[in-house]
């Protein structure tokens, strides 16, 4: 996930101007990476990338991407 994710960070930040800030993680340790603090009521992250089977247990810690219309 490292390559594809720091090159769409890549992007990000010659169209906002926005800093971003990748976190690379090895896959066996992505679950508790974010899980811990979510369960923690922590926030590190603003955007988690991790794979399928880890929606069930996360959805309730994520919120919704807003389309473009509604950012402000």
């Amino acid at each position: 996930m490292g390559e594809p994710t720091a090159l769409h960070a890549e992007q990000f930040e010659k169209l906002t101007g926005a800093k971003v800030e990748v976190t690379h993680t090895p896959a066996g340790d992505l679950y508790s990476k974010a899980m811990v603090p979510f369960q923690a009521g922590q926030a590190p992250y603003d955007i988690v990338f991790g794979f399928s089977n880890f929606i069930n247990d996360w959805k309730r810690y994520l919120a919704p991407v807003p389309k473009s219309n509604e950012l402000t």
